[in-house]
Parts: structure tokens; C-alpha cells; sequence
């Protein structure tokens, strides 16, 4: 995003060569904290087995009313599909 007309940049080179740049009236972290910030942000990249990949893939789930995948792991299709009949019976 490009900066707005007249706002003023504070950047700050780290140890990588890039720079972390914050506008004016942001509250600004210690050099420090910034640079352990973007190491550790580094590091943060999700999920790599197909394990986590899967439950982080659920983690959004509120109510299902626009699922992909209406019966969750671990539920029993069946009853399901008996719930959503007796529903559409009504």
C-alpha cells in the first residue's frame, strides 16, 4: 500500500538489509523488539504436516451454514443424513 500524500515514514534498517517502516503516531517497539519480531515472523509459516493442515483447515468453523464438507471429523454421517431427512420431512 502506498504511503499517503504528506505522512511521514520512520524506517528502520534490519540486520537482513530490508526495512520495517512505520508512519507517524504508530506506536512505535524498541529496535530490539522489532527485530526479533521479524525473525519470529520468519518462522510462523502454518501448518507443514497434512495433519495440521487439516485441523488448521476447520479452525474458522462457526455454524457450517456454507460448509464444503457438512459432517465434521469424527461425526456420524449417518445421523446426518437421518437429521436432514426428518428436517425435509417437516
Amino acid at each position: 500500500m502506498a504511503p499517503q500524500p504528506g505522512a511521514k515514514q520512520i524506517g528502520i534498517k534490519l540486520p537482513n538489509g530490508s526495512y520495517f517502516c512505520l508512519k507517524e503516531g504508530y506506536t512505535k517497539m524498541s529496535q530490539a523488539q522489532e527485530i526479533a519480531n521479524a525473525a519470529n515472523s520468519r518462522l510462523s509459516t502454518g501448518p507443514k504436516s497434512p495433519e495440521g493442515k487439516r485441523a488448521s483447515a476447520a479452525n474458522s468453523t462457526r455454524h457450517g451454514l456454507t460448509a464444503k464438507q457438512v459432517v465434521l471429523p469424527g461425526e456420524d454421517p449417518a445421523a446426518y443424513e437421518d437429521l436432514y431427512a426428518s428436517l425435509l420431512a417437516d
